[in-house]
């Protein structure tokens, strides 16, 4: 991501989900349960279902300024 572009709520939604997608892509339901910029990185929590019966939580930290993927939890 260029530093003039902006991390907001929306692009953590949408790098979040492609993330998830790559790694699942099977999804069929993606759901945000909270997306938040405690700080100075934001924060993503929610659940997803897969086409073969599954429902998984996760949690995604992504850099404020750059939009980077910092880490993340799938349970």
């Amino acid at each position: 991501m260029s530093k003039t572009a902006k991390v907001d709520k929306d692009y953590v939604e949408k790098i979040v989900a492609e993330d998830l997608k790559r790694k699942y892509p099977d999804i069929t339901e993606l759901e945000f349960t909270a997306v938040a910029r405690p700080y100075k990185n934001w924060v993503a929590f929610g659940r997803f279902s897969t086409s073969r019966g599954f429902s998984r939580a996760f949690m995604y930290s992504v850099d404020g300024e750059t939009g980077e993927i910092l880490g993340y939890m799938i349970s």
